[in-house]
């Protein structure tokens, strides 16, 4: 998902990366990403290990590494303070594990068990772009909204990660062929995704309109506080689990 400190609502759009390499019984697949305006590449996990993508942690504007402001900020360049590329992907790790079933003598079914499930926000910096030029807007204001935008897809992701174990109960399913078991997990895991990263895309648009284009410090700090609560929450319950 890319926000755009102080441009339009982001629109909505999904890529489903589908590839598959099959490995004795286990099925390992790239991750999906589900981004809102941004250009989607294939997640690759190198990317982290190289810090050309970063998980959620303090942003600076070190972080902000493109030469020029994304395709999709249109015409709004000059309005622009910065423009963050944030997305949700699955865990590079997760795996679906399969085990065939034997039905009526005749017929073998596929059981399908995803593993390792788990979900992940991150910020392209290669993608991210601050604007060099003169703004009527603090430094400060500019990365501390780009922060809270960062937030907002963290707080879904560790939301998905809080209910992993149900969702890996639920997308369980027997199926006809690998193929087919693959597809519905897949489906699953999307359809999950998606509706968290509509909610994060909708608290996006209504930090926006409470604070962008103008100068608005009080609010934008209650944001802030709202945000860091939720992720310390989020943070305490995983260190009680």
């Amino acid at each position: 998902m890319q926000i755009l400190a102080v441009a339009l609502a982001p629109s909505r759009a999904l890529a489903l990366v589908q590839a598959v390499v099959v490995t004795a019984a286990i099925l390992v697949f790239r991750p999906f990403v589900l981004a809102g305006q941004a250009p989607l590449q294939a997640f690759d996990p190198d990317r982290l290990r190289t810090g050309e993508i970063i998980r959620y942690r303090d942003l600076s504007r070190g972080d902000f590494l493109a030469s020029n402001p994304p395709a999709s900020s249109g015409s709004l360049h000059g309005e622009v303070g910065a423009a963050t590329c944030v997305s949700l992907t699955t865990d590079p790790d997760t795996s679906i594990r399969t085990s065939s079933l034997a039905f009526d003598g005749q017929r073998t079914l596929v059981r399908a068990q995803v593993e390792n499930l788990g979900f992940i926000a991150f910020m392209d910096r290669g993608c991210s772009w601050w604007n060099p030029g003169p703004v009527s807007l603090p430094d400060e204001y500019i990365l501390q909204h780009e922060q809270i935008h960062f937030a907002l897809v963290e707080i879904a992701a560790r939301h998905l990660n809080s209910r992993v174990p149900g969702l890996t109960r639920q997308v369980e399913n027997v199926s006809t062929s690998r193929q087919g078991a693959l597809e519905q997990i897949q489906q699953h895991v999307a359809r999950e995704m998606q509706r968290v990263l509509d909610e994060a895309l909708a608290r996006s648009d209504d930090f926006d309109r409470d604070t962008s284009r103008t100068y608005s410090p009080d609010r934008q700090n209650g944001w802030w506080q709202t945000v860091t609560r939720e992720l310390n929450r989020s943070a305490a319950a995983d260190e009680s689990s």
